[in-house]
């Protein structure tokens, strides 16, 4: 069974050098979109974000794990990982509808605080 989720990852303290390696990687393991740097005086920071399925019943968690071990394979040392993981199927959400005495509501104070039938 497949879950949505919107995936970013953060990495920092890497090799600049291995930049491209770490990219390539990551993406290797989900499909990231456009890849963003963190350009000084910040400290040196790549991320990027999409939005796809966890497939095979694997867990935010797991999927974390699989991801940071496929960057530290690519950095060939530790860099810290950060995986922020939005499961969207079933986000709470809020629900408005407006009714006539909204609308009431709405004409009174387009009217200047009087309804149509005030005016009569």
């Amino acid at each position: 069974m497949s879950q949505y989720y919107e995936m970013s990852v953060e990495i920092r303290g890497y090799d600049p050098l291995r930049v491209s390696a770490i990219k390539d990687a990551a993406d290797a393991e989900w499909a990231f979109d456009d890849w963003y740097e963190a350009k000084p005086p910040a400290k040196p920071c790549i991320s990027a974000h999409s939005r796809s399925n966890l497939c095979g019943g694997e867990s935010e968690a797991e999927f974390a794990r699989r991801l940071g071990s496929a960057i530290w394979k690519a950095n060939n040392d530790y860099c810290e990982v950060t995986v922020h993981a939005t499961y969207l199927e079933d986000q709470p959400f809020e629900t408005y509808t407006s009714d006539e005495e909204d609308f009431d509501e709405w004409v009174r104070q387009r009217n200047g605080g009087t309804t149509d039938a005030d005016q009569d």
